[in-house]
């Protein structure tokens, strides 16, 4: 019997009545094709029994999931125009699939299946647009290098999508079971590590930039905008320095209360203006000096053109950043505004992920991706 401690009391209760307590981990081992050709007949039969009644009355209970988000089409296609009007020309604006193949999320990254649409023929509803631009940039690189293995041209593509989530969200948060999200990818190899981040970051980040300036201009209202930048491993450097617990850190992945620094007694700010003047002797000691160069050479290189071509915007260095655990690799950023009620909200969000290089199991890869909540921006700044 299939004892693994994940299954849900649900799963436990059903293997019970069922009288066969072998047979998920039986269909677990069944070839893709009767598996899928298993699921289609079953899902034929229970189609037999569904009436117009049946459906209406599931369309409103489910009605977060497949009903409208809410928001004038007008307005939305507005936006968007504007982003491909500000977007470089070297980006190619690719329209993607509402599916990718299944497990792409759960193979890439830590998100659970949980919060995936899963469907049948192998595949699942797209839930993050940055993966599936992600796997679109790996085939264009694998094309690259069929006739020359050391071709490392550059990959830019973005595209906006609407995807689909399954965890619950409250009214409040901006978020929707579903939504549109802009993003950019941009992927490359051999190249100096450092170099690249800092050039597809600004390149990435000045899209945003530019996108608020002129929504601000217009009928949206963004205030005290700030771009925090950080090195996730810095929290796995912390736990191998000072006992963290690593589960509660992941617990509170999403947390925005969660302090912690201040939880565990850091001596050294979660956020700061300027990683050069740190205190250095607490930088060694927790042996960070890797980290903190990486993120003293970006600010230096990146924060004074910033800072000339958006005056209006806080940039700052996050020390203590616990979300994107197990999805980025290293760098990252988040950008964050405040609305006319006062409530603050991530607007944008980004970083280097290992993705290309597991996808073609190739360790020079390098990619760097980042999304934009388009449909957040027009829910909670549109005037």
């Amino acid at each position: 019997m299939d004892t693994d401690n994940k299954d849900s009391p649900i799963i436990r209760r059903i293997l019970k009545e069922s009288g066969m307590p072998d047979v998920a981990l039986f269909l677990s081992r069944l070839s893709t094709n009767d598996f899928c050709s298993l699921l289609m007949h079953i899902y034929g039969k229970r189609v037999e029994k569904q009436t117009s009644e049946s459906v209406i009355a599931a369309f409103n209970k489910k009605y977060a999931y497949v009903g409208t988000s809410g928001l004038d089409q007008r307005e939305t296609t507005r936006l968007e125009n504007l982003l491909y009007e500000i977007v470089p020309k070297e980006f190619d604006a690719i329209e993607l699939s509402p599916v990718c193949p299944l497990g792409t999320n759960g193979a890439l990254t830590m998100i659970s299946q949980n919060n995936v649409l899963s469907a049948i023929r192998d595949m699942e509803v797209a839930a993050d647009v940055t993966i599936a631009l992600s796997m679109e940039a790996a085939r264009r690189r694998a094309g690259f290098m069929k006739y020359d293995p050391k071709n490392s041209k550059e990959v830019n593509i973005c595209t906006s999508e609407r995807l689909l989530r399954l965890q619950p969200f409250e009214p409040e948060s901006g978020f929707s079971q579903h939504f549109r999200c802009f993003g950019m990818a941009t992927a490359a190899s051999s190249v100096p590590f450092r170099n690249f981040t800092i050039q597809a970051a600004t390149k990435h980040l000045t899209v945003y930039l530019k996108l608020i300036e002129e929504l601000n201009a217009g009928y949206y209202d963004f205030q005290d905008i700030t771009v925090y930048f950080s090195d996730i491993r810095i929290i796995d450097r912390l736990a191998e320095t000072i006992s963290l617990d690593k589960e509660e850190i992941r617990r509170n992945t999403q947390n925005p209360d969660f302090r912690l620094f201040e939880k565990y007694g850091i001596s050294l700010p979660a956020i700061t203006d300027n990683v050069d003047t740190l205190d250095q002797q607490a930088v060694v000691r927790y042996k960070l000096e890797r980290n903190i160069s990486f993120l003293s050479e970006f600010q230096n290189m990146a924060f004074p053109a910033m800072k000339t071509m958006f005056p209006w915007v806080n940039f700052k260095i996050d020390l203590a950043r616990v979300a994107g655990i197990g999805y980025y690799s290293d760098f990252c950023l988040h950008i964050y505004a405040r609305n006319r009620e006062g409530k603050t909200f991530p607007l944008a969000d980004g970083g280097s992920v290992d993705w290309t290089r597991k996808l073609l199991r190739r360790n020079k890869e390098l990619l760097f991706t980042s999304g934009f909540g388009s449909e957040l921006a027009q829910r909670m700044f549109l005037l």
